[in-house]
């Protein structure tokens, strides 16, 4: 296929070298322009105002060279001439004293379009003198200090001695003893001050400048510029449109054309076409290049921001300009093309410098790290504490030494400490919501181990293989469970059709005439064990349906007081039988709660039955209702008969009976199916075994006024 325009070479060569004289002309308008926006000449009356404070700014430099030159010129008393000042064109200084005569002055005085003034102090001078003494007795020293003192305007003492001086024997006087003595030395600072004084020092730019000098040059430099300024903007403008109308052109990514591959040429190019890796991009590394390009392009961003003259289009902005242009546009271009190509990363100066202490310290990284691992939870703590505990101890050493400065790196490594102790906090947070998830039965729930790193990571996935576990434990036991209760339902299925028919035909032969006592007590062992079988069955299919939860619950508001009472009286007379007496106690008000009573009734059935069966005679029963505002609770409490050396949880099971023999009669269903029922109807059935006290509790959600 035919290459478009785009990607012809010379096309390509054009467009670049327009780029970089629009570039140019971009970076050079816009920094006068930049200049003249900074100086306000695009306001109203800016132009003006902007001479103006180009005027002071120059009288004031002046002033300030006449200050310091004054300062300078300081000498004594009796040398008060100030006459080192230089004359510079279209400027005139003034030096007063504190009374207004004039001391010194330069310039042609005139008429001032600016004006700056400054007070100097000057003195006559100050003196020192260092004075080395040495006295026989300390009295004297210390009158010489005085003495000092008096004279100059301050002594500095810099040392005070005293010192022993041996005397030699001589021939003559050997037979005499040696003798020392002391004295005493001096050395001090002595300083005598000038007498100061205040002079102004005025400066003022002439109006009717003469066309010479720094002065005249820079205004009317400035002047210049704005009169240009109408240029200097619609040059910024098209500078700007047409560069960014060439970097459209070269910085547009080509087309792929189908059938390249076919097209291209033993170097992988296309014929005729410009190529696709250009030596800059394939020579120079990308962080070689953005540094060596951005160093150059400061400069030239501080050649072009260079304010000292006011200059329209001066040589050297021009030049930094075009430069400037000449680095910015290839340096783009190959940024660009290696950002398209993916190529950013590739070649890398610094990695290829840094690569072989990369590896080396990758290695010794892995194997510290590998070593931490097998360390317990505990050391690798306390080496974590110990690293962090010494890297402080230099901070603080260097904040004893050195100041500031390692103040701020030890608050900087608190900072990492405080970021690191929030990742472990929010770690723990995570681990704790995970072990909450378990705890509550969501055994769907996987924790995520993107944000966990380390030991919390192998605690997370050990969690979430715990919670596999207790999953798979849990589907075992339910489907154990299902298998009991769909054995329990067929079999008793099974039996209940044989054992209808032995109940009626032990019926049938109740109504025959027995050939003998013998026979007719025989009828009467399969009549009462036919009843307790046909019993044991319907407890199974009730049992079954109460777990699996097919029987239909209709819940309606029902007082406990009442139906304790209606309980209560229907068994009274049973219960008597056995020598059991009933000790009702209602609860204070008329406690409500949602229930079945047909339900309700077949679990205080259960309880009474066993307490019938179960029951110590001669003793009494106590039926207790309580109720909150939440919750109504009905405790039954009864004196076991047969010591119970079962725990409470075993009694709940089913077929499991209070007398470890098995000779009263029941199935070991009651309770099983009492807390079936129980929870059906959203309430909670408790057991609790105290010697042979036996309680039942049942808890239900009270009904507020107005429900139901």
């Amino acid at each position: 296929m035919k290459p478009t325009l785009r990607q012809r070479p010379w096309a390509r060569i054009v467009v670049g070298l327009v780029c970089v004289l629009a570039l140019t002309l971009l970076a050079a308008c816009g920094s006068q322009v930049l200049l003249l926006a900074q100086g306000g000449a695009f306001r109203t009356n800016g132009s003006q105002q902007m001479r103006q404070q180009a005027a002071q700014t120059l009288a004031m430099e002046y002033t300030q060279d006449v200050v310091d030159q004054a300062y300078n010129s300081s000498v004594q008393p009796e040398e008060s001439t100030l006459n080192h000042v230089v004359e510079r064109p279209n400027f005139f200084y003034v030096i007063q004293d504190e009374n207004g005569n004039e001391i010194a002055s330069g310039g042609q005085k005139g008429e001032a379009q600016a004006s700056y003034s400054e007070y100097v102090r000057l003195d006559n001078g100050e003196r020192s003198k260092v004075v080395r003494q040495t006295f026989d007795t300390e009295r004297e020293m210390q009158e010489y200090i005085n003495k000092l003192y008096q004279t100059y305007d301050d002594v500095q003492i810099r040392e005070q001695y005293s010192a022993d001086d041996d005397v030699a024997l001589t021939e003559d006087s050997a037979s005499e003893s040696p003798t020392s003595s002391t004295y005493y030395g001096l050395v001090a600072e002595c300083i005598t001050y000038g007498d100061e004084r205040f002079v102004e020092v005025t400066g003022s730019l002439l109006s009717d400048m003469v066309s010479e000098g720094y002065a005249y040059e820079s205004l009317d430099n400035l002047s210049t510029l704005l009169a240009r300024s109408s240029t200097l903007v619609a040059g910024t403008i098209f500078g700007g449109v047409l560069a960014l109308l060439c970097l459209l052109f070269l910085l547009w990514p080509d087309p792929v054309w189908p059938g390249v591959e076919e097209e291209t040429d033993e170097a992988g190019d296309l014929p005729g076409l410009c190529r696709r890796r250009p030596w800059l991009d394939r020579a120079v590394p990308t962080d070689l290049l953005v540094i060596v390009a951005g160093i150059v392009l400061l400069c030239c961003a501080a050649a072009l921001s260079d304010d000292l003259n006011y200059q329209f289009m001066p040589g050297n902005t021009i030049a930094a300009a075009l430069v400037g242009s000449l680095i910015f546009l290839p340096t783009l271009c190959s940024l660009v093309r290696r950002g398209r190509e993916g190529a950013l990363g590739e070649n890398l100066l610094f990695r290829r410098i840094l690569h072989p202490f990369g590896r080396f310290f990758r290695w010794m990284g892995g194997g510290i790290r590998e070593t931490v691992q097998k360390l317990p939870l505990f050391w690798q703590a306390g080496l974590l504490f110990v690293g962090f505990g010494f890297l402080e101890l230099l901070c603080l050493l260097g904040v004893w030494n050195n100041g500031a400065g390692m103040a701020l790196l030890w608050l900087l490594l608190k900072v990492v400490e405080l970021i690191f102790f929030i990742r472990l906090v929010l770690q723990l947070i995570h681990l704790q919501a995970g072990g909450q998830k378990l705890t509550q039965g969501d055994l769907n729930y996987q924790l995520p181990l993107e944000k966990l790193h380390g030991p919390f990571r192998a605690h997370g996935e050990a969690l979430n293989n715990v919670r596999q576990g207790i999953q798979h434990a849990v589907e075992e036991q339910m489907k154990s469970e299902r298998m009991k209760t769909e054995l329990i339902t067929n079999v008793s299925h099974d039996i209940k059709t044989p054992l209808t028919a032995i109940v009626s035909y032990v019926d049938l032969l109740k109504q025959e005439p027995m050939p003998n006592e013998k026979a007719k007590e025989y009828l009467d062992v399969l009549d009462r064990q036919s009843a307790r079988l046909k019993k044991l069955t319907e407890d199974l299919v009730e049992a079954s349906k109460a777990t699996t939860g097919n029987l239909t619950v209709d819940l309606q508001p029902t007082d406990v007081n009442v139906f304790l009472g209606q309980t209560t009286g229907e068994y009274e007379e049973r219960l008597a039988a056995k020598q059991l007496a009933i000790c009702l106690t209602p609860a204070e008000g008329t406690p409500r709660i949602s229930a079945d009573g047909r339900l309700l009734w077949r679990v205080f059935e259960n309880l009474f039955s066993n307490i019938q069966k179960y029951a110590q005679p001669g003793t009494r029963v106590y039926l207790t209702c309580q109720a909150t505002d939440e919750q109504v609770t009905i405790i039954f409490r009864n004196i076991s008969a047969e010591p119970l050396n079962i725990s409470a949880d075993e009694l709940m099971e089913r077929f499991v009976r209070g007398d470890a023999s098995r000779n009263t009669e029941g199935s070991g269903l009651g309770l099983s199916i009492a807390r079936s029922l129980t929870q059906l109807q959203h309430g909670t059935f408790a057991l609790a075994v105290d010697g042979d006290l036996f309680k039942a509790i049942l808890t239900f959600p009270r009904l507020r006024d107005g429900e139901g």
